[in-house]
């Protein structure tokens, strides 16, 4: 069995199930590196990409918008909620600029873990957010939240980078960690391990 180098998306579903679920979510994700990529089974793909050119160009959200108007008519319901969510939470970001963004991995505990941005956004006070999408209809546990932030400030550091989570599910931004860091590095140092392991097994 090869060593694991999960992307961010895969260690958050990892995280964020329960432990009775946590070897089921394993064997998916091993399945998954397993299996070639297809993007006709990303459900996601068409909306991450919208995103991306959204922040890069009109920056108003018509790029989001036209994702979902143009969905399959599986998708629509879910990716018309993800558009309507966009369209609340680009106006933090009027007055900052799109930079391209960073790839990074992050040494979370000794397991290295594949962070994928999906855009930066320079402020007018010089600080960058690095922002992080969610789309998932599951929600994120906050200490889920706060795992996310943490591995992203080990794969982007510097104090002028910000940690930020949209979660574009329910609409909601998340910058700040509202756990102890001592608590949050003792929580990842054991899903760390614990993945690691249960990888090998």
């Amino acid at each position: 069995m090869s060593h694991p180098h999960p992307n961010l998306g895969s260690f958050v579903r990892f995280a964020n199930a329960t432990e009775r679920r946590r070897t089921t979510v394993l064997s998916r994700l091993q399945q998954e590196n397993e299996s070639e990529y297809s993007p006709m089974k990303d459900h996601w793909k068409q909306m991450r990409d919208a995103v991306r050119r959204d922040r890069r160009t009109t920056r108003d959200g018509a790029e989001v918008r036209k994702a979902a108007e143009v969905a399959a008519d599986r998708k629509r319901p879910s990716y018309e909620r993800v558009a309507a969510h966009w369209t609340d939470v680009i106006d933090q970001w009027a007055d900052s600029r799109y930079v391209p963004p960073l790839t990074a991995d992050a040494d979370v505990f000794g397991l290295s873990v594949h962070v994928v941005p999906a855009f930066f956004e320079r402020r007018p006070d010089a600080s960058h957010d690095v922002v992080l999408t969610y789309f998932n209809a599951e929600r994120l546990a906050e200490s889920t939240v706060n795992d996310v932030l943490r591995v992203v400030s080990f794969a982007v550091q510097g104090s002028s980078f910000v940690p930020t989570l949209v979660d574009l599910g329910r609409g909601g931004v998340h910058r700040e960690i509202t756990e102890p860091l001592d608590d949050i590095d003792d929580r990842l140092s054991r899903l760390a391990e614990s993945f690691q392991r249960n990888w090998a097994a």
